[in-house]
């Protein structure tokens, strides 16, 4: 008989090679109104602090600070390219000073076009929950803003002051919207990628979204492969947003809430089984931001298709989006009648100025109409009549849509239960 001598070895697996994915949008401005959708839960529905400027879905609610989830589905206009996304970006204006030395006027600055970049490690990324909110800003560089200046040239302005520094900014002290003129003036952002799971939006100044501890604004441009901390373990995709200034001026600019510092904010309106599916399926081997990258065979882009590994040159894609382009909003006549342009001062304050009641006549194919309650009472919560609006997918009684009177913010109707309910006050 034989003896063999045999030696017990513990196999353990090879890590998982992450398979990084990217994919790009592009979008022109559907607009610039002083709202701020991500303010509502704060300040109500009123006039926000400062301008901005939106992109992505179209209707008559998108640019509205209440605007909700089901407006930004259910919108039929969209300033973007993919049929699926139909979420909502915006940011603040920027504005050319004019004269900042004599008779100072603001020009609103138009944007060529912007383009958001979805990063990803592909099939280890859960979906924005329907109807997050979030936002980016630069104020500890974990957003890595940066304002690229191609094309630089010297300031050729003429009216006085213009070719300095906006000093109520600190333009040329911050040094972020640039002195010199710029054939093509390209600012990016990139938002959060870790979740707590539960919340939509920030409440009581807690934050549901953050950035990775290890991500660091001066030695990573992008961080989405990194774990997310215990607090928010939930890890999405990284978004990129760059925002695009064709023939910027250079000289005394500033952003539309008085300063140098830029920031961005986010509705996503995915529906989150779909942008799941590809998530979980889109592989590209890109782990950066790039344009020749757009899981076309997974989204579905309007007008031109895209062609994976060709990048589109950035006329071609300005000219492909004007062909899409949904009819303008009137903004003045629906949303607010305050000119944002050539005005001697920056409209600032929240809840100052006019916000046009948004009309709660209008009648939806298939939705059931009924008189609704002002203030209405369910179990031992009052809740204030916000607007009517499509409401059929959530089986509810009627169209009639409320906020919690005490937390506004959220927004909700009612279907059939075992709560009481009472019509505290009439329209």
């Amino acid at each position: 008989m034989e003896l063999s001598m045999l030696l017990l070895v513990m196999v353990t697996p090879l890590p998982l090679l992450v398979k990084a994915t990217s994919m790009k949008m592009d979008f022109l401005s559907s607009g610039a109104v002083r709202t701020d959708p991500l303010m509502f839960s704060q300040i109500g529905e009123c006039l926000s602090d400062h301008v901005h400027r939106f992109y992505g879905a179209v209707s008559l609610r998108t640019m509205r600070p209440d605007v909700s989830y089901q407006d930004l589905r259910s919108a039929s206009g969209n300033t973007g390219n993919v049929e699926e996304n139909k979420s909502l970006y915006w940011n603040p204006a920027i504005y050319k000073v004019n004269n900042q030395n004599s008779e100072k006027t603001f020009k609103i600055v138009d944007v060529w076009f912007a383009s958001a970049y979805y990063i990803f490690s592909t099939g280890q990324t859960k979906a924005f929950p329907n109807g997050l909110k979030m936002k980016a800003g630069d104020e500890d560089n974990l957003s890595r803003v940066r304002a690229v200046c191609d094309g630089a040239s010297p300031c050729e302005r003429d009216d006085d002051g213009g070719c300095e520094g906006y000093g109520p900014s600190n333009q040329t002290q911050h040094g972020f919207l640039p002195l010199s003129a710029c054939a093509e003036l390209e600012i990016n952002i990139k938002f959060p990628t870790c979740w707590d799971g539960i919340n939509l939006e920030s409440k009581d100044g807690g934050k549901h979204v953050v950035y990775s501890e290890e991500c660091d604004g001066e030695l990573h441009n992008e961080c989405f492969d990194f774990d997310c901390p215990a607090s928010h373990p939930v890890k999405f995709p990284e978004v990129h947003l760059y925002v695009r200034v064709r023939n910027y001026e250079g000289g005394a600019h500033v952003f539309s809430d008085g300063s140098d510092i830029f920031h961005s904010d986010y509705f996503s309106g995915w529906d989150e089984k779909e942008l799941q599916y590809v998530l979980d399926n889109c592989e590209n081997d890109r782990d950066a931001a790039h344009p020749d990258a757009f899981c076309s065979d997974f989204l579905t882009f309007r007008g031109k298709p895209k062609q994976e590994g060709v990048q589109v040159d950035d006329f071609d894609i300005r000219s492909d989006l004007e062909k899409i382009q949904p009819d303008p909003i009137d903004i003045k006549s629906t949303i607010s009648p305050e000119n944002v342009s050539d005005i001697p001062e920056l409209l600032r304050g929240a809840c100052t100025g006019t916000l046009i009641a948004a009309s709660n006549t209008t009648t939806i194919p298939g939705v059931l109409t009924s008189e609704c309650c002002a203030e209405k009472k369910v179990g031992n919560t009052v809740y204030q009549l916000l607007r009517t609006g499509d409401t059929a997918s959530y089986n509810c009684l009627d169209n009639c849509i409320y906020q919690d009177k005490e937390n506004p913010g959220q927004q909700f109707c009612f279907m059939a239960g075992d709560l009481t309910s009472e019509c505290m006050k009439q329209q």
